[in-house]
């Protein structure tokens, strides 16, 4: 399966994002039923994430071949409410790209999940080796949900959707239980056999981002993603849950 999903790299060349105030009766329209418009000041935010990438190709060939596009992402800031706890998040609705090849496979698939893996410079190897310096906490409050995929899970969903012509528009390729920033820490500590983590502040996250290249909206923005139009196609994951996904990956190094 990796051969046929080789890791993939690119350089994000250019992020903008431009908000709105929206009428929330019109964004109630626009979102499923499970959430709210989150108002500021009595309006709707909406807004439109441009991003350019370059260089995108699969790890190891030339950069020179590498594709460019040119991508938009329309979202919707919303609540809902698990419990008694109310969480806050993005709703996206629409996808554009200039690219042919990313309109093929993009309108059919998309990954609006953390993908875990053990190849170097994913995001398994960095977080187990922040728990085993102690620096395995929360970070900000804790409270954002994490959506995640098994990188085996996702090569096996792939495989299923192009084997599928009836299967068309998004399909989101996620596990089926996101968790909490805070719960995906503290089971990657018990897994990892570390007793404690120190948790990080907004403005560490900050100061981290800046020099990985990196933006904190990647760990602090709430994803709360499912696999609705996947489990209904009858695919099955292997790893539903996180912590079988985190111990499969730690018995593998």
């Amino acid at each position: 399966m990796r051969a046929l999903m080789p890791t993939m790299h690119g350089i994000i060349d250019r992020r903008m994002l431009v908000n709105f105030r929206v009428n929330p009766e019109v964004v109630k329209k626009l979102s499923p039923s499970q959430f709210r418009p989150k108002l500021v000041k009595g309006w709707a935010m909406t807004g439109i994430c441009f991003i350019r990438l370059k260089e995108l190709l699969p790890h190891g060939f030339p950069a020179a071949w590498g594709m460019t596009s040119e991508n938009a992402a329309h979202r919707i800031a919303v609540e809902w409410d698990a419990g008694a706890t109310a969480h806050e998040g993005v709703f996206v609705p629409r996808r554009d790209t200039s690219s042919r090849f990313q309109t093929l496979v993009g309108a059919r698939l998309f990954p609006g999940a953390m993908v875990l893996a053990n190849q170097r410079n994913s995001v398994f190897p960095v977080l187990r080796r922040l728990v085993r310096l102690r620096l395995g906490g929360r970070m900000a409050n804790g409270n954002q949900f994490v959506s995640w995929i098994h990188e085996n899970d996702f090569c096996r969903a792939v495989e299923w959707i192009i084997a599928r012509d009836e299967m068309s528009g998004v399909v989101n390729l996620v596990s089926p239980n996101p968790v909490t920033n805070r719960e995906m820490m503290r089971t990657l500590r018990q897994i990892c056999g570390v007793p404690f983590g120190l948790s990080a502040t907004r403005w560490m996250l900050e100061v981290g981002a800046f020099f990985l290249r990196t933006e904190t909206e990647l760990i602090l923005k709430s994803r709360r993603v499912a696999p609705g139009r996947l489990l209904a196609s009858g695919f099955q994951f292997r790893f539903p849950h996180l912590r079988d996904a985190f111990q499969d990956l730690s018995s593998k190094t």
